[in-house]
């Protein structure tokens, strides 16, 4: 029989191998530029994602945020935010260091930040117990494994840089490392932004919405923030990139 634990974790395999897999593309699309991906990519998930299983899903969405009012909506849009800036930082730290070496980093951290940083806040007491020093000990091996993957990264750059400018190519490693760890520790806010908005699913259920689907009133609104923020990026690049260019012709 199927428990509802098992769909969960089979949920988050499949989640998990989707987020590493999902910038295998932009390997393929040399004519774009990186701006151009993931802005087209950050509106398509809006468009095609986002909003569409939340009107689906929630009944009577506009009166959801209508009851929440502008003011309790601030927490979770501020977190949403920092989960944008990490997004943003995503792509750029993967496109200076690399698919492999980059998504290893970031998720690793985000993993590790996203685990400790709720219980450090909400509920310490939890390292005390088995469980909490299990996890203490996969971070552990985790963050060694972050390292290792650090190293063979800069490893790969130094062999890879072009002899006549070694210390640029060094110094845009490094870069993309910084942007890496921005990343990791900024992306793991999306939890908070979904506690903080809460009260957004508990609205939901009450004008009709499920108890499973009702969360999806919260991803709508926090997704609509980040990615909005990393449209919004990707644009101001595209605009300038494209004025530099008339500038030189």
């Amino acid at each position: 029989m199927v428990t509802s634990l098992t769909i969960g974790i089979l949920l988050v395999i499949l989640a998990g191998c989707m987020e590493g897999l999902y910038t295998v593309p932009m390997k393929f699309a040399h004519r774009w530029r990186w701006e151009q991906i993931w802005g087209a990519g950050s509106i398509l998930s809006l468009l095609l994602v986002g909003w569409p299983v939340a009107l689906l899903t929630i009944p009577h969405l506009g009166e959801v945020f209508k009851e929440a009012g502008p003011g309790n909506l601030i927490a979770p849009a501020l977190y949403g935010l920092c989960w944008g800036a990490g997004g943003i930082f995503f792509g750029l730290g993967v496109e200076i260091v690399g698919i492999g070496v980059g998504v290893s980093l970031i998720l690793g951290l985000l993993a590790m930040v996203g685990s400790v940083l709720p219980l450090i806040l909400y509920r310490p007491e939890q390292f005390g117990q088995p469980s909490g020093q299990l996890l203490i000990a996969a971070l552990v091996i985790l963050l060694i494994g972050i390292l290792l993957c650090s190293w063979a990264g800069s490893i790969r750059a130094k062999a890879s840089a072009d002899t006549d400018s070694p210390g640029n190519a060094k110094g845009s490693f490094k870069l993309g490392l910084l942007y890496c760890v921005l990343s990791g520790v900024l992306s793991p806010m999306v939890n908070f932004a979904l506690l903080k908005g809460d009260f957004l699913r508990e609205i939901a259920i009450r004008h009709g919405a499920s108890p499973v689907c009702a969360i999806n009133a919260v991803w709508a609104f926090v997704f609509t923030v980040a990615y909005g923020l990393n449209a919004a990026y990707c644009l101001v690049l595209i605009f300038r990139n494209r004025v530099r260019s008339e500038k030189v012709e």
